[in-house]
């Protein structure tokens, strides 16, 4: 049995009950936002999240008081949670990044400053868990789509491009020029769902697979009346 941990790390059931709770990409974007693990120096705590805004510093780390470190995040929240409650290595370099640290003034703002062994720590830290959340996320079974690609996996339009056919656990399912932005809603709540039951996680959500599903119906010709 390792060393007891003298930290506290929250959120392992939030985590536990999320297939990809890192992943968070907003709208018009290409990437999703950076995933970090975070250690509060002071309060000893430490947490996962992804950035709201990934070009900002909050003040709590441009003083030093909380750190982060990059992590993967395409990794499931069942592994991360294992990987955060149960991994020796990582737990023994947080100890180490929270022992020996002191506050000074640095004439404006009182920093957080760590100990010569405690960035030496940290430094570690940054390869390690980037490495070890990249690797249990490229060993995982869960597998991550984006939404066309699930799309147009499953379906296909017909010859005159008057229908697009998609196939679901329960029969095929036809979009035509005329079919509801509602019936468009329930199939793309029907087609998530069934890829939740098969290990994939469409990225984007529900949200992403109606828009798809919205542009491939507002581009169906509509058949010529006979």
């Amino acid at each position: 049995m390792g060393k007891e941990r003298t930290f506290e790390i929250t959120g392992l059931d939030e985590l536990r009950q999320q297939k990809l709770p890192l992943w968070h990409r907003y709208p018009g974007q290409v990437y999703p936002q950076p995933a970090f693990l975070f250690i509060d120096v002071v309060k000893r705590r430490v947490w996962v999240d992804w950035a709201a805004e990934a070009n900002a510093t909050p003040i709590e780390e441009w003083r030093g008081y909380v750190k982060s470190i990059p992590i993967c995040e395409y990794i499931t929240g069942e592994d991360l949670a294992d990987y955060l409650e149960k991994d020796e290595e990582l737990h023994a370099l947080i100890e180490r990044v929270l022992t020996g640290w002191e506050e000074e003034w640095d004439g404006n703002n009182y920093v957080l400053t760590l100990s010569d062994d405690g960035y030496a720590a940290l430094e570690d830290l940054y390869v390690m868990a980037e490495r070890d959340t990249q690797e249990l996320a490229d060993c995982s079974p869960v597998q991550a789509y984006e939404a066309d690609d699930v799309i147009w996996t499953e379906g296909r339009k017909n010859s005159d491009e008057t229908e697009f056919t998609i196939t679901l656990g329960t029969g095929p399912v036809t979009i035509t020029a005329r079919t509801t932005d509602e019936e468009l809603e329930e199939l793309a709540k029907k087609l998530v769902e069934e890829c939740d039951l098969n290990n994939v996680v469409v990225l984007g959500g529900e949200d992403a697979v109606e828009e798809e599903l919205r542009s491939i119906r507002d581009n169906l010709d509509v058949p010529e009346a006979c």
